[in-house]
């Protein structure tokens, strides 16, 4: 989970489900992060410079118990100025990481990276 997100509580509940089955998933919503779904429903592709994105990425996700050293090994990888994002691309197309969107487009949740976006989030506390 990334430190700066502001988020309905009502998102942990939902993100139990996916976690009492020990299924991957990332959050999405309106964020900064876009991502794309194979045929099948799983995440694809996951970064700031995916074109045509289905949405965004909001920082709250779940490895499987099945995937986390293949994600920590993918994150080792990675540069410095990448975000984890990169990891989870690389679990993907390297290692098969099965990543479900939950849609919480629902449910306030705000990546808190510019002024802007506090206000926004301040709306919801």
């Amino acid at each position: 989970m990334n430190g700066d997100v502001v988020f309905d509580p009502m998102i942990l509940g939902r993100a139990a489900a996916y976690i009492e089955r020990d299924q991957s998933f990332v959050t999405v919503s309106d964020e900064e992060v876009k991502y794309t779904v194979t045929a099948e429903g799983f995440i694809k592709e996951l970064s700031k410079s995916v074109k045509g994105g289905l949405g965004e990425a909001v920082g709250i996700n779940y490895i499987s118990s099945g995937f986390k050293k293949a994600f920590m090994r993918q994150l080792q990888r990675v540069e410095d100025q990448d975000y984890f994002e990169r990891g989870l691309e690389l679990a993907i197309a390297e290692d098969g990481l099965l990543l479900e969107p939950m849609d919480v487009s629902d449910l306030y949740a705000v990546e808190v990276d510019f002024a802007e976006d506090l206000e926004r989030a301040n709306l919801f506390v």
